[in-house]
């Protein structure tokens, strides 16, 4: 037997102060929770594969131009039982395809919507920089546009157009400067730009000429003041676009976590933690029961320990001692009691003794008498003893190690406090 206290952390704290039927009731409830799980479990496997479908999704359509809901429902059908799962997910697919803008920009969950807010900020952002450019070259004088009577003269319209040709490159860093690295946007952007051909029947630059001209072809009448306003129109509102890209992105961000790889994260997360708490409750049940079992043969330590003293003593009564407090001994319960409180951080003084103020369980002994030994038992506690072979004296004259049996005695308090019966509880 171990010469040294078990310190109270390592004990196991389950079952302390409980009885045997206690113990029993929470087995049961852990096995009314084992009945639960496998629901949990099935709805959760069936979450984990509907969030891979809504992934797949958000990874093959997000911020494109093309409606697949038909065939996100049709694989979400075909790869989900649960209909309440699956009616869940549909609506998810739902709002990711909507093309219409119903939120504020930062609460935007449609990939559709979402898109054509990009590429509408997006040409504006570069039509808008274009035309400032074209302002800052006519303002500088590098730029002159002759007009007969109403009309642009065709030099001016061909170094107008030469501008914004040359200008395309620009534009277009400036169209997909703030889009996110993987939206796609080429087919907008080749509409944007089609070239004129050498004949100058083009349409894209052309139009895009044209429409500068319209908003500089005034310049020669405009005072300063005039022109100082134009500018600063221009400046705010490419100051705007990049504010609002912002909150596009932010919009961005939030379809991707709800839809999108983070998400099924989660699930999977969920679903494995319920798996990992299946997998403990049989291991949660034996210790349990290993634990009642203790408590059970305390019990009868207990019983065949009393039967055995009062054969001994021959049924001398120690109430009257005990009664009487003519001792100074605890009872187990209280010891136990006390224990768990130094457990908690608070000391309990006079009531319990020096082994439970070190918040231990049990305390060894080398000396005990019957009637103490029977007091002890009459009191809560469990007793238990040992043996083991002292060896001594060295140095005798024949030379022979002589052995002596030591007799050690054990009082614990830890499963004693389990079976002691509510009146003694209450002593």
């Amino acid at each position: 037997m171990s010469k040294h206290y078990k310190q109270l952390k390592k004990l196991s704290k389950r079952s302390l102060g409980l009885t045997a039927i206690e113990i029993n009731k929470e087995i049961d409830t852990v096995k009314d929770n084992r009945d639960g799980l496998s629901e949990l479990l099935y709805t959760q496997s069936e979450n984990v594969i509907a969030a891979e479908v809504i992934a797949d999704m958000v990874t093959n359509y997000h911020l494109k131009n093309i409606d697949k809901s038909v065939e996100v429902n049709i694989e979400l059908s075909a790869k989900c039982e649960s209909t309440e799962i699956i009616i869940k997910n549909k609506s998810y697919v739902s709002d990711f395809f909507s093309s219409s803008i119903y939120k504020e920009l930062s609460g935007i969950l449609s990939t559709i919507s979402l898109y054509s807010e990009f590429l509408k900020y997006g040409e504006s952002y570069a039509d808008d920089s274009l035309t400032l450019h074209v302002e800052t070259l006519l303002e500088s004088g590098k730029l002159q546009l002759v007009l007969e009577g109403k009309e642009l003269s065709e030099d001016s319209l061909k170094e107008l157009n030469k501008i914004v040709l040359n200008y395309l490159p620009t534009y277009e860093q400036k169209f997909i400067e703030f889009l996110p690295t993987y939206m796609s946007y080429k087919d907008s952007f080749d509409t944007i730009k089609s070239l004129y051909i050498e004949d100058g029947k083009g349409t894209g630059i052309i139009d895009k000429t044209k429409s500068v001209l319209s908003d500089v072809q005034d310049f020669s009448e405009r005072t300063k003041l005039d022109q100082l306003g134009i500018k600063t129109v221009l400046e705010s509102g490419i100051r705007k676009y990049k504010l609002s890209f912002g909150e596009l992105n932010i919009s961005d961000k939030n379809i991707i976590s709800k839809y999108g790889v983070s998400n099924l994260k989660k699930e999977k997360e969920s679903l494995i933690s319920l798996q990992k708490e299946n997998e403990s409750i049989d291991d949660t049940i034996t210790s349990l029961v290993k634990e009642k079992n203790q408590i059970s043969q305390s019990k009868i330590n207990k019983d065949d320990s009393v039967d055995e003293l009062n054969e001994l003593l021959d049924g001398i009564d120690t109430s009257y001692i005990v009664k009487n407090s003519l001792i100074s001994l605890s009872a187990a319960s209280e010891t136990h009691r006390a224990t768990l409180s130094v457990y908690s951080g608070v000391r309990i003084g006079a009531i319990i003794n020096q082994a439970s103020k070190e918040g231990k369980f049990f305390v060894e002994v080398f000396e005990l008498t019957d009637i103490e030994a029977k007091i002890i038992l009459d009191k809560g506690y469990e007793l238990l003893e040992s043996t083991e072979p002292v060896v001594y004296n060295y140095n005798t004259v024949d030379g022979v190690r002589k052995t002596e049996t030591l007799t050690t005695w054990t009082i614990s308090w830890e499963n004693a406090n389990s079976f002691a019966s509510e009146e003694e509880l209450k002593e």
